[in-house]
This record gives C-alpha cells, sequence and structure tokens, in this order.
C-alpha cells in the first residue's frame, strides 16, 4: 500500500512540476496567455510523462528527467510556437532547478530524519517531506525566475534574437558536455553512482549557465554598442549633408530670382515657362529636405538611415518622396532592427530603379486607426523586364541580381517575423514594386 501511495505522490509532484514549469515560463516569456486547448495539451504530456519516469526509475536523481528532453522540446517549439533557441534554453533552465531543488530538499530531509538516500521510498513520512520540500523549492525558483524573466524580457529577447548559429551550437555542445558524463554513468553504474557526484554535476550545470548567460550578455550589449555608434555617425552625416544642401539652396536663392526677372524683362515667356517646371522639380526636393527633420522623424535611428539613403538617392538622379503621417518614436519594434530592415530595403529599391526608365522611390509613415497598426511602404520603379516572383523573394539564396548572396530580404523577413506584430508583404503593379511593412500596436 505504502509503495502504491509512494507512487502516486511522486507522479502528482512531477505532473505539478512539469505543468507549472511549462505555462509559467512561455506566458512569463511571450506576456500572453496560454489557450484552454494548448494548456490540456501540456497537462497530458505532464501527466504522460510523470508516469513513465515513475515506472523507470526509483531512485533519487534529476537524471532521469533526462528521458524528457526531446517531449519538452516538442511541446514549446510545436505546442506553444517557441523557437528553438528557447526551447533549448527552457529545458535547460528546467534541470538546473529540479537538480537544485532535489539536492537541497535531499539534504534538508536527511538532516532531519537522519535517513540515508535508499530509505526515502520506504518511508512514507520522510518521502511526503521530501515531495513537499522538493516542490516548494522548485515552485520557489519558479517565481524568482518568472520574475527575473518579467523584468528583463526585453533584454532576453534582443540576446535571443542576436545569437547566431555558431553561439546556439556553442550552447548545445556545453550543455550535452555536461548532461551526457551524468546520464551515461547513472545508467551503467547506478550501484556506482554517489550523490556526491550528482551534487558535482549539479554545480557544474548551474556555473555553466551563469558563465553562458554572462557571456551573451556582454555579446548582446557590444553588438549594441557597435550598433548604436553606426546610427550616430550616420545620424551625424545626415545632419551635415542636410546643412549643407540648405547652404546650397540659400546660395542659389538670389540666382533663381535674377534669372527668373531676365526672363521678364527679356519677355522670353515660353523659355521661363520650362524654367519654372525645372524650379518646381527642384522644389520637390526641397519639400523632401524638409521632410528629413529630426522634429518629424523623431527617432535618431530611422532618421539616420531614412537621411543617408535619401541623400544616396539623391546623388543617382532617383527622385525620392518622404511621407511621415505618424509618430515614428511610438511604433511598437526594436528600432535598431526596424533601421536594418529600411536600410537593406531602400538599398535594394535605390538598386532596382537606377535600372528603370524613370527611376523613383517613395517611402511612407502613415497611421491605420482601424486596424490599430503602422504601416511602412516602399515603392520604388523597376525594368519593365524585370523577372521578380513576389512569392519567392523572401526566401533564403533567392534574388535576382547577377552577383547573387540571396541573404537580404531573407534576414528582413527573419527580424520581422521575430516580432509578434509585425508582418510584411510585396506586390508588383504597373511596373512598381512595393514593400508593405505593417507593425501592430501592443
Amino acid at each position: 500500500m505504502n509503495t502504491q501511495l509512494i507512487s502516486l505522490i511522486n507522479i502528482i509532484s512531477q505532473i505539478i512540476i512539469f505543468f507549472s514549469f511549462i505555462i509559467t515560463i512561455s506566458q512569463s516569456y511571450t506576456n500572453k496567455k496560454i489557450n484552454i486547448s494548448k494548456k490540456i495539451y501540456v497537462f497530458c504530456f505532464s501527466v504522460i510523462i510523470s508516469v513513465v519516469i515513475n515506472l523507470l526509475d526509483k531512485d533519487l536523481s534529476f537524471l532521469i528527467y533526462s528521458i524528457s528532453i526531446i517531449p519538452l522540446f516538442v511541446v514549446f517549439k510545436y505546442i506553444l510556437g517557441q523557437k528553438n533557441i528557447n526551447s533549448i534554453l527552457c529545458i535547460l533552465f528546467f534541470y538546473i532547478m529540479i537538480s537544485f531543488s532535489e539536492v537541497l530538499s535531499y539534504f534538508i530531509v536527511k538532516g532531519s530524519f537522519n535517513a540515508s538516500l535508499s530509505s526515502f521510498y520506504f518511508n512514507l513520512k520522510v518521502f511526503i517531506t521530501y515531495i513537499i520540500l522538493k516542490n516548494l523549492i522548485f515552485i520557489l525558483l519558479l517565481i524568482l525566475l518568472n520574475e527575473y524573466i518579467k523584468k528583463n524580457n526585453n533584454i532576453l529577447h534582443e540576446i535571443l534574437n542576436t545569437l547566431t548559429n555558431k553561439e546556439i551550437l556553442l550552447l548545445i555542445t556545453l550543455y550535452c558536455s555536461i548532461i551526457i558524463p551524468g546520464l551515461i554513468r547513472f545508467f551503467y553504474e547506478r550501484s556506482e553512482y554517489t550523490f556526491n557526484f550528482l551534487t558535482i554535476n549539479i554545480i557544474q550545470l548551474a556555473i555553466t549557465c551563469i558563465l553562458l548567460f554572462s557571456y551573451f550578455r556582454y555579446i548582446h550589449f557590444y553588438k549594441l554598442s557597435q550598433s548604436e555608434l553606426t546610427q550616430s555617425k550616420l545620424y551625424n552625416k545626415t545632419l551635415i549633408e542636410l546643412v549643407e544642401n540648405l547652404r546650397v539652396l540659400k546660395h542659389d536663392y538670389n540666382n533663381i530670382l535674377q534669372s527668373i526677372n531676365g526672363y521678364i524683362v527679356t519677355k522670353q515667356y515660353d523659355q521661363l515657362e520650362k524654367h519654372m517646371k525645372n524650379l518646381t522639380n527642384e522644389a520637390s526636393n526641397i519639400s523632401v529636405i524638409e521632410s528629413i527633420n529630426p522634429e518629424i522623424i523623431n527617432q535618431p535611428a530611422i532618421y539616420g538611415i531614412v537621411g543617408a539613403k535619401y541623400f544616396t538617392a539623391n546623388s543617382k538622379n532617383i527622385k525620392f518622396k518622404l511621407d511621415v503621417l505618424t509618430d515614428i518614436s511610438k511604433i511598437d519594434f526594436d528600432f535598431t532592427d526596424l533601421s536594418r530592415v529600411l536600410g537593406i530595403l531602400l538599398d535594394n529599391a535605390i538598386e532596382a530603379s537606377e535600372k528603370s526608365d524613370d527611376p523613383k522611390i517613395s517611402l511612407s509613415f502613415t497611421y491605420n486607426k482601424a486596424k490599430q497598426a503602422n504601416i511602412i511602404e516602399i515603392k520604388n520603379s523597376i525594368n519593365p523586364n524585370s523577372k521578380i516572383d513576389v512569392s519567392k523573394i523572401f526566401n533564403k539564396g533567392v534574388s535576382s541580381k547577377k552577383v547573387k548572396s540571396g541573404l537580404g530580404l531573407w534576414e528582413v523577413k527573419k527580424i520581422i517575423s521575430s516580432k509578434s506584430n509585425s508582418q510584411i508583404y510585396a506586390n508588383i503593379e504597373n511596373n512598381i514594386f512595393c514593400q508593405t511593412i505593417i507593425i501592430e500596436k501592443i
């Protein structure tokens, strides 16, 4: 009877641990509540894996939880829709927490009851105390981790979004180098597997996790500082070129008045009409220059990149139209990422429009009240003979350039897809290539 009761208590304890961890961490990281159907899936997983663990093992060790690695990954990745790196980190944190709670509760119970490891499963009072203590410690650690994620959510998202494939591979390799030796010894030398070895294994896991997180945090802030430096350079360059253009316009002002007066005095009204058309075209450029204003484009990163690309287009005699009809600073999108996206899209627009008969680009920032979303639209003229498949342009390796990299638009799609509130669409109409970014309010 005691054995059956102990097994039941153990299964219930593990269900609580699995279910509470998966639901809590997923909701705190995504800032979204998990719907009831997904909660049912998670609960079913928790029941099944807890029963399997109880049937396979009766010894005290977090290593037996290793059979849940693949099922846990499936739950985080495919049921809850987390990224690969998020799923891996969640599993890593789970093992650190479960191992720490087991070791700490073991030492407390051992000191209180003077009980050996082998007697835990034969003394109901000792086992229930151990289980309650383990769950309380685990829940406490879960609450602390949950609060940390809530306070540092933006930083965590930024760190994970900037991780390269090599860094992710490093994380997995280090994790496996710690967990696999313990697994091998546990499953093949159970009789010689001492609690001291388990403790050392756990300390290794915790130290490695702390060092890795510190390293990735350092890398993140280094990349951020480099990005901010680049943005500052673009910002300053835009201001310098803007002042220089205004100086040229001021210098030309008197010449323009004198030329108009000359046509009027000599009564060359037909020539005056042509001259006025040219001046009208120049005036449109002046209106764009007026829009490239830090008070209108009121976000430094976006101001820097838009200004730089405008002057690049202008130097290539490409008409550039700019409309800003929203508060750019309130767009719910990381501005470092948004400046990268705009940089890639405007570079592509400049290159494509150069090959067209009437080179022109337009960039607009608007707000759609019905959709509660900011709309960024980039349009550029293209060569009528261009063969662009809009259904494939965001795929990796797809490019219309002679020297193909195919990473530009794929990188754009990757950045935008990493944000839950944004989408990008492309279409071609009357030799105008249009890309629309929709960023919903959070």
